[in-house]
């Protein structure tokens, strides 16, 4: 997907902190996906995100659902590649992160919830 730099900014923002999300409250776990090949994978819950981290090679995935898949970027030494970016009240949750800390994330999350 082709996106501008403005969202490119953005997208880059949202990865960076849901890697931080699942690396302090994720669990590691298992895919499989569509072609039935095993993927091993971090995720974590948040209220009603699903926030999922794969290496696949020389590559990472990052995905996030809120009921249906909102946000997907890949990225390798090549570069970042948005696969999907639907903005939604989900990014402020992911965002609030950065601007107020993972304890007062959690808290809004369970609040919302």
């Amino acid at each position: 997907m082709k996106v501008s730099k403005t969202r490119m900014k953005i997208a880059l923002q949202v990865r960076d902190t849901a890697c931080r999300i699942v690396r302090q409250i994720g669990t590691d776990t298992t895919i499989i996906d569509s072609r039935g090949d095993w993927h091993p994978t971090r995720e974590a819950k948040i209220g009603g995100l699903l926030i999922l981290w794969s290496p696949r090679g020389n590559e990472q995935l990052i995905d996030i659902w809120q009921g249906q898949k909102v946000f997907s970027i890949s990225w390798s030494d090549s570069g970042p590649y948005v696969v999907a970016f639907r903005p939604g009240s989900w990014m402020s949750l992911i965002l609030s992160v950065d601007k107020y800390g993972m304890k007062h994330a959690l808290n809004t999350f369970r609040c919302l919830h």
